[in-house]
């Protein structure tokens, strides 16, 4: 009896050795991230199995086959089972979990996102884009320095954390006073971010590369890394020809601009309703010297879209074929062509501070040959040519001599339309009160005309009173203040002055009231911020 309880526990043995090595010989590599585990699993069975039969083969030999086949039988289901779970349900709980994490993105709930990540790198931790991941979301939940610890990990392996870190840790506007180390570490990680196989990260780390030789004077360099991502984004050709034109450079413009000008020709004929490369086709015809086409292009762009900022466009184009005109040996053969073409950009643009500040120009250019200009515009309008452009300079250098009556006679002439005038008339007092280059009582000049045209614009009158607030005549500056206040968006630049004013004019209590009111409606954006440039009425 004993030999046959040995000779039935010592066949069991070896099935259960063969019922094991099956399943682990079976096992996939997804299986095998996990051999701990999963031996463990597999003793504790053989274990058991052991332990059953044992007790059986002792007390029951007849009854220790039956168990023996049908643990066996458990064993070989049990096995395949195992084999299932331990091979296959790692990659099935990761793709599950990637699902769960796209799903989560979609709807904007980063904690829950930051939770899937976590266990997917747990799952990968030798997984990049997992860490990456993870270091963005961190950054979406206000953890900054979570992110850029996770982020300075990854720079050395992932291009988009060492572009991250550049975008994220460098301004190029302040590249002067970086240190040397920091020069350093910003070329270290230019060089890993250029490295990305990803298109636009790509071409993102390229442009940083482009504005970043910018900064430091390497014209050829950062045209060097324009020329190679134009092919895949041609706006790169445009910004290559207006830096070749900076630094004198024609012939290399042209050659930029011509090949921008037959991508965006393409494009905008299949394509005319797409804004950006019609802007861009504009542009290029711009550095190209064919102005014209190029206003025609935007004009078309405006009537088929109504989008004001084709107007802008063409305000700042002809500015520029403006500036192009004024060859300083012939300033004064060329008054006349310029102030026709800035005059059009005031009506096309009299919001855009790049036509302000043209216009502005222009008007201190006749201030310091005032006979000469003034009779050259006097011939043309004996000659009757554009009559309303004349006007308009005139109004304004005589609005700014003092000359109130003559001034208003002519801006009466300049143009029909009295909201445009008054719109450019305000924009130009808010330009002149913010610079140094003019003094307050000429852009109060302004200012009252645009009120006066438009008494009960809310926003000129905000001009008005910021104005002689400057001047200290704060009694004066109230009632205009107050007016203002019609428009909300005008409330919280308008209340901190009127404050200044009141306590000024010794009404401490109605000060001390605005401000406890202020406190009240306190808001994330501060009271401080200076009034844009108001936009046109029509």
């Amino acid at each position: 009896m004993n030999d046959h309880r040995k000779r039935v526990r010592q066949r069991t043995g070896d099935k259960m050795k063969v019922l094991v090595s099956t399943e682990s010989t079976g096992l996939s590599s997804a299986g095998k991230r996990w051999p701990n585990l999963r031996a463990l699993v597999f003793k504790w069975r053989q274990n058991l199995a052991s332990k059953l039969y044992g007790r059986a083969t002792y007390q029951r030999p007849a009854a220790a086959i039956s168990l023996a086949v049908t643990v066996g039988i458990l064993l070989v289901v049990g096995g395949y089972s195992a084999h299932v779970w331990w091979t296959q349900d790692p990659p099935d709980l990761m793709s599950a979990q990637q699902l769960l994490l796209a799903k989560h993105l979609a709807n904007e709930d980063y904690l829950a996102a930051d939770a899937v990540l976590e266990q997917l790198v747990a799952l990968a931790p030798k997984n990049a884009d997992y860490r990456f991941e993870q270091a963005t979301i961190k950054a979406a939940l206000n953890q900054p320095a979570v992110a850029h610890r996770l982020m300075r990990s990854l720079a050395s392996e992932h291009p988009q954390a060492a572009l991250w870190i550049l975008e994220h840790d460098f301004d190029l506007n302040n590249t002067t006073s970086w240190s040397n180390t920091e020069q350093q570490r910003f070329g270290i990680l230019l060089d890993l971010a250029i490295k990305s196989d990803t298109k636009p990260h790509w071409l993102r780390a390229h442009n940083l590369m482009a504005g970043y030789h910018i900064k430091l004077g390497n014209i050829d360099l950062a045209l060097d890394a324009l020329e190679r991502i134009a092919i895949h984004e041609p706006a790169a050709d445009l910004h290559a020809a207006s830096l070749s034109l900076k630094m004198g450079d024609t012939d290399r413009a042209k050659k930029y601009a011509k090949r921008a000008h037959v991508t965006f020709s393409q494009y905008t004929a299949d394509h005319p309703q797409n804004d950006a490369s019609r802007l861009n086709l504009a542009r290029a015809l711009s550095l190209m010297h064919r102005d014209q086409e190029a206003i025609d292009v935007l004009s078309a762009g405006f009537e088929l879209t109504k989008q004001p900022k084709f107007q802008q466009a063409a305000g700042e184009i002809l500015v520029t074929w403006s500036e192009r005109l004024a060859n300083p040996s012939k300033k004064e053969q060329t008054f006349l062509p310029r102030l026709q073409l800035i005059h059009r950009a005031s009506q096309c643009a009299p919001q855009d501070p790049v036509v302000l500040a043209a216009i502005l120009r222009l008007v201190q250019e006749c201030e310091r040959t005032i006979g000469t200009y003034k009779s050259q515009m006097r011939s043309a309008l004996v000659q009757g040519a554009d009559r309303e452009s004349t006007h308009f300079f005139l109004g304004l250098m005589t609005l700014l001599d003092g000359q109130i009556d003559d001034a208003r006679l002519h801006l009466d002439l300049a143009t029909a339309s009295g909201s445009h005038l008054s719109t450019l008339l305000n924009n130009l007092a808010l330009v002149m009160c913010q610079s140094t280059e003019w003094d307050l009582d000429q852009a109060l000049a302004l200012a009252t005309a645009a009120t006066t045209m438009l008494p009960d614009q809310p926003h000129f009158k905000e001009t008005r009173g910021r104005i002689l607030i400057g001047l200290r005549r704060y009694a004066e500056a109230i009632p205009e203040l107050e007016h203002g206040l019609a428009a909300t968006e005008l409330q919280a630049i308008i209340y901190p002055q009127l404050v200044v004013a009141h306590r000024q004019t010794g009404n401490e209590a109605s000060a001390q009231a605005i401000e406890q009111r202020l406190k009240r409606e306190a808001t994330s954006e501060s009271v401080l911020q200076t009034s844009s440039l108001v936009p046109e009425h029509r």
